[in-house]
């Protein structure tokens, strides 16, 4: 082997490292960047499927006050709210 074809192949080489060198430090940020928005995307996935939980329960409840009367009352009586008519009495837990 020459001394020119040892300078030839090692130029190349030299070459062929800053090609691959360069390359890495351009694709590098376009691979974090990528990472990221799939991160991203995945956490706006889940808090999509958890809102559409909530929109489900939400909907439960408004076929339950449209068409179960014994939900409105019970939730009515949990809200503290007497029907028309009712008397209502209050004790007092303090002892004298």
């Amino acid at each position: 082997m020459t001394l020119t074809q040892i300078i030839y192949r090692t130029a190349l080489i030299v070459i062929a490292v800053a090609i691959l060198t360069a390359l890495g430090m351009l694709l590098f940020p376009v691979i974090r960047d990528a990472n990221a928005l799939r991160d991203e995307k995945a956490a706006l996935e889940t808090e999509i499927a958890l809102k559409e939980d909530r929109i489900q329960q939400l909907k439960s409840y408004q076929e339950r006050f449209i068409n179960d009367p014994d939900f409105v009352e019970h939730t009515a009586r949990e809200l503290g709210l007497v029907a028309p008519g009712e008397t209502v009495y209050e004790f007092s837990t303090e002892t004298r």
